[in-house]
């Protein structure tokens, strides 16, 4: 079979490597990968085959996948926000998702109500192409709401097989929306006159 130009081999699929990319294509430095992460269960009692952080999180999302082996909305669901929170965690928090604490946990909370520009996709983006980000942009009230409800599942499931000694999301409230300032009405020229006569 006549080899591919390099040309053509190169628009494929971009290397692995340490950077915002997909999960399947993250690479996590030796020191924040999770193999040594500080809530990391016990030695020995682990009952899922993950030495890393990474291979934890696709040991949750792999009896998600339907039967069919078809990956569907749910699916797509759970694999976007565990990405996101393992690149942050990584990426931003300079920390393995292992070695998170509720602390950690509640500034992600609020990084995902506005992540920066670097973090957006732009329009039209393919997940295998270099242009590919985990935002389409700041997330809504209720999309928030999801994300953190999925990642207090994932570590919730990590720590019932005993890869995290404990759920770093227990006790991270939802995030605390500023109130808008009430808007103050101004004085028609009737109401004006009453004021001025109430006054004298």
């Amino acid at each position: 079979m006549t080899a591919a130009p390099a040309s053509s081999r190169g628009a494929a699929t971009p290397a692995a490597g340490i950077g915002i990319v997909p999960l399947e294509r993250f690479v996590a430095p030796v020191d924040r990968d999770g193999s040594r992460g500080s809530n990391r269960a016990a030695a020995g009692r682990c009952s899922i085959a993950a030495a890393n952080d990474s291979e934890a999180v696709a040991a949750w999302l792999r009896p998600r996948l339907p039967s069919d082996g078809q990956p569907g909305h749910t699916w797509r669901a759970y694999r976007k926000e565990s990405e996101r929170f393992l690149l942050w965690s990584v990426l931003v928090r300079g920390k393995a998702l292992s070695s998170l604490d509720a602390d950690d946990c509640a500034a992600y909370r609020d990084f995902i109500a506005a992540p920066p520009a670097a973090w957006i996709a732009p329009c039209g983006a393919q997940r295998c192409s270099d242009g590919w980000r985990p935002f389409e942009g700041p997330l809504s009230t209720r999309s928030q709401a999801t994300a953190t409800s999925i990642l207090r599942s994932l570590c919730g499931w990590l720590v019932r097989r005993h890869y995290l000694a404990a759920n770093p999301w227990d006790g991270v409230p939802a995030r605390v929306e500023a109130q808008p300032m009430p808007q103050l009405r101004a004085f028609s020229p009737r109401d004006q006159k009453a004021v001025k006569a109430a006054a004298e």
